[in-house]
C-alpha cells in the first residue's frame, strides 16, 4: 500500500482533490491511503473512503513549528503502524512545503528505516525557507535513499539543481481535469466563431491584470492579420466577492479593450469539473499569460488540460512545461503586443496548430505513463524493508 500525505486536501479552488483522482486514473489498481488534517480548514469537506484525518488541524506556515511537528510525527507513526512489521512504508507528499521537509527529517531521525518519503515540489519556494542545517540534513537523507525529491516538470528539476543543489527527477506528473482515459472531442479546425480562452483562477500571477491590454492587442492585430471571423474571449469571473468594485472596473476595461470586434463571455468563477472541461473544450486557443517569476519551471493545470484536449496554446515565454509546448502546437510571447500577434497567428493557421497539438498530447501521455510506472514501482517496493 502507498501512503499519500497532503495537508491541503480541503483547499478550495486547488488541484489537491484532482491529484487523488489523478493517482487513481494513472493506475486504477493502485492501493493507497490518504493522510490529511484532522479537521478541514475551509468550506470544502473533501471525503474519500481511503482518507485518514490524522494530522494536526493547524495550517502550518513555512516557519518552524517544533510542537506541531512533534505531534504530527507521533500521529504519522500511528497511521503508518510501524510496530506491525519490518516492511517499508512509502509515503508520497503530493504538494510538499518547507514544513513537510521538517516533518520528514524529524520522523526519519526518530524512526530510521520506518519509511521512505517522496516529496513532490511544484515550485522551489520551500527551499528558500529552510535553514542551512535543515538543507544539510535533507541532503544527507537524500544520499541515504530515505528521501527522494520529485517534480512534475523537467524545468523544475533544473531549477532545484541550479538554485539549491537539490537532486530531483520529473517522475510525478499527475493529470489535472483530463485523464489519459478521458474521451475527447476532435477540435473544430474551421470554426465560424474564433474562441480564445483565458480560464482558471483570476489571479495576478496568472496574468489577470494584463488581460485588457492583451485583448486590445488582439483586436488591433485582427485587422492586420485579415481575420474576419467573429471572435469571442471566454474567461471566468473572479472568485473573490470582496473585490466587487474592482471587478466592475476590470469588466469595463475588458469591454473597452474589446470594442465591437470581440465579444466578452464571462463564465462563473466556480465551475464543476465537467463544466470546466466543457469550457476548455469549447475554445479554439488557450491564453496562458502567466508571470514568469512565479511560474518559471512550474507546471500548470490549464496547460496540461489544454494539451490533453489538443488545444493550441499561447503562453508566457519562460514558464514551465515547455516539454509539451514545443511541438508546433504553441507560441510563446512576452509583451501584450506579442500575445496579440501570436493569438492571431494561431487563429490564422488553426488546422496546422491543431494537427501538431496531437503530437503534444502524445508527449504528455508518455510523461503520465512514466508517472504511473513510478507509482507502481513504489507500491511493489513497499513490501520490502527500507
Amino acid at each position: 500500500m502507498l501512503y499519500i500525505l497532503d495537508r491541503s486536501i480541503d483547499t478550495v479552488g486547488g488541484h489537491q482533490q484532482l491529484q487523488i483522482a489523478g493517482l487513481e486514473s494513472l493506475a486504477g489498481d493502485l492501493t493507497f491511503k490518504v493522510i490529511a488534517c484532522a479537521k478541514a480548514d475551509s468550506e470544502l469537506q473533501f471525503d474519500d473512503r481511503r482518507l485518514v484525518r490524522a494530522l494536526a488541524p493547524q495550517k502550518p506556515t513555512d516557519h518552524p513549528h517544533g510542537d506541531l511537528i512533534d505531534g504530527d510525527e507521533a500521529r504519522l507513526k500511528a497511521v503508518l503502524d510501524l510496530d506491525s512489521g519490518s516492511v517499508c512504508r512509502n509515503v508520497v507528499l503530493t504538494t510538499a512545503r518547507a514544513y513537510d521537509i521538517r516533518l520528514c527529517l524529524a520522523f526519519l531521525e526518530s524512526y530510521e528505516g520506518g519509511a521512505r518519503f517522496f516529496l513532490r515540489f511544484l515550485s522551489d519556494v520551500a527551499f528558500r525557507h529552510i535553514s542551512k542545517d535543515e538543507h544539510a540534513r535533507l541532503q544527507g537523507q537524500i544520499a541515504n535513499g530515505n528521501i527522494r525529491i520529485v517534480t512534475e516538470t523537467f524545468g523544475m528539476v533544473d531549477i532545484l539543481a541550479d538554485r539549491h543543489g537539490i537532486p530531483a527527477s520529473a517522475d510525478l506528473l499527475l493529470p489535472c481535469s483530463i485523464s489519459v482515459k478521458s474521451l475527447i472531442q476532435a477540435p473544430n479546425k474551421e470554426p465560424s466563431v474564433f474562441k480564445i480562452g483565458y480560464l482558471g483562477g483570476q489571479r495576478l500571477e496568472k496574468g489577470y491584470a494584463r488581460i485588457p491590454e492583451i485583448i486590445r492587442s488582439i483586436r488591433e492585430e485582427m485587422g492586420r492579420a485579415g481575420i474576419t471571423n467573429q471572435v469571442e474571449f471566454v474567461t471566468q469571473k473572479t472568485k473573490n466577492r470582496r473585490l466587487k468594485l474592482k471587478q466592475l472596473k476590470y469588466n469595463w476595461n475588458l469591454r473597452r479593450a474589446a470594442g465591437s470586434s470581440i465579444r466578452i463571455v464571462r463564465l462563473d468563477g466556480y465551475l464543476t469539473d465537467n463544466a470546466f472541461i466543457d469550457a476548455v473544450q469549447s475554445v479554439d486557443v488557450l491564453l496562458v499569460p502567466y508571470d514568469v517569476d512565479e511560474y518559471a519551471g512550474r507546471g500548470s493545470g490549464i496547460v496540461l488540460d489544454g494539451v490533453m484536449l489538443c488545444k493550441p496554446i499561447v503562453y508566457s515565454k519562460g514558464i514551465g512545461m515547455t516539454e509539451f509546448l514545443t511541438h508546433g502546437n504553441a507560441e510563446a510571447a512576452t509583451t501584450a503586443d506579442e500575445f496579440g500577434t501570436m493569438i492571431c497567428r494561431v487563429l490564422g493557421n488553426l488546422p496546422n496548430y491543431i494537427a501538431n497539438a496531437g503530437k503534444a498530447r502524445l508527449a504528455a501521455i508518455a510523461q503520465l505513463d512514466r508517472a504511473a510506472a513510478f507509482l507502481k514501482t513504489l507500491e511493489i517496493s513497499d513490501a520490502k524493508p527500507c
